[in-house]
C-alpha cells in the first residue's frame, strides 16, 4: 500500500494517532487498486475452482478405494484371533 500511496494510486491522508502520525487510505480505493494487481490476477489464475478440488478428491479415493481392495484380496482375510 505504500507505494501505492506514494505513486497516488490511491488517496491518503496523515491524521494524528496515538504514537504518532498516521496514514489513513479509504478501504474502497485499496480493494479496487487491489484487484487490478497483477499478482492478485496470477494468484487467481493458480487457484482451482472449488468444483475441481472436489473431483479431484473424489478421484483420489476411488484410487484408494481400488488398491485397498487390491491389497485385501492379495492378503486375504483376515485371520479372527
Amino acid at each position: 500500500m505504500r507505494s501505492w500511496y506514494r505513486n497516488r494510486e490511491i488517496p491518503s491522508r496523515l491524521v494524528d494517532g496515538p504514537n504518532g502520525p498516521q496514514r489513513l487510505v479509504p478501504l474502497d480505493a485499496v480493494l479496487e487498486r487491489a484487484a487490478k494487481s497483477p499478482r492478485l490476477q496470477r494468484r487467481a489464475e493458480r487457484e482451482i475452482s472449488l468444483e475441481a478440488q472436489v473431483a479431484l478428491l473424489r478421484h483420489r479415493v476411488d484410487e484408494l478405494t481400488l488398491r485397498l481392495a487390491a491389497l485385501e484380496r492379495d492378503v486375504g482375510p483376515a485371520d479372527a484371533t
